[in-house]
């Protein structure tokens, strides 16, 4: 582990217990970090899908590093896009799937849909929090949609900032008493004295509050990496209702006519370095 990736995990772990520190006074815990090293990638224009995409790929180093501008001259020729803009998670699955081979898989929760089998791999909550933990413990990438703040922060607009995270990784906290059943892979030291563990297996992802998981992300409008609470990224990717209004007005994006409440709301794409099922 370099000690640029090394600096990189204390700043995230930082960033993290200024979330946990607002609700929980217990000064007494232990970081747990499962991270997967990378490098920023920038949009330009409306390109935040395709700048996940290519980052994902970059990432979990697959056949070939895909350019963005090759992904934008795929999803232009399949009609997905006409600037860049991807308002779908099964476009990402089916870029992913015909360029690279089958590396994707779309996730759905469950509790907010008809019932109806069109979604095979469809979660509850819980469900769909274990698997963004599960999926990042074996070396995945899970890209959400959601709505950007200012700050590029999950917000909750409606879908009118509509926007996409890499989701690269994730933060926990251990007290003494409740020891979380863990494999570390090493351990590194905050000038404060803290000690970070660093794993890539948890053996029971039921005994974490989900109240307190922090997830690490990339995304298109900064090279800086976000640190969120997972469940307000989640509530972000739950009120993805409406399209921006002034996209519907301008006619020069691709907008699927199922809506953006089927298209992205309550999704979520998992790739993988392995041919999924």
């Amino acid at each position: 582990m370099s000690p640029e990736f090394e600096k990189e995990i204390s700043i995230v772990t930082e960033k993290a217990y200024y979330y946990y520190s607002k609700t929980c006074s217990d000064s007494c815990v232990n970081p747990v970090i499962c991270i997967h090293e990378s490098m920023p990638l920038l949009q330009n224009g409306p390109q935040c899908g395709l700048v996940a995409l290519s980052t994902a790929v970059a990432i979990l180093d697959l056949k070939q590093k895909v350019r963005v501008q090759e992904w934008f001259d795929e999803a232009k020729a399949k009609g997905y896009t006409k600037q860049g803009e991807l308002f779908s998670s099964q476009y990402i699955v089916d870029l992913v799937n015909h360029k690279i081979g089958k590396h994707a898989k779309l996730f759905k929760i469950q509790n907010l849909l008809e019932k109806t089998d069109c979604w095979k791999n469809s979660l509850n909550l819980t469900e769909k929090v274990d698997t963004i933990l599960s999926s990042l413990l074996k070396k995945e990438i899970v890209l959400m949609p959601y709505d950007c703040d200012y700050n590029h922060e999950p917000a909750l607009k409606k879908g009118h900032k509509s926007h996409w995270a890499v989701i690269i990784g994730f933060v926990i906290f251990s007290d003494h008493l409740s020891p979380l059943p863990l494999k570390e892979k090493t351990k590194i030291t905050h000038p404060s004295g803290i000690v970070i563990t660093v794993v890539d297996s948890i053996d029971d992802l039921s005994s974490i509050s989900k109240e307190h998981i922090y997830v690490v992300c990339r995304q298109g409008k900064s090279k800086h990496l976000g640190v969120w609470p997972l469940l307000s990224l989640l509530a972000s990717n739950s009120n993805l209702v409406e399209y921006p209004p002034s996209l519907l007005e301008d006619g020069n994006y691709i907008l699927p006519t199922e809506g953006i409440d089927i298209a992205l709301k309550d999704t979520f794409v998992v790739i993988s370095k392995e041919i999924v099922g």
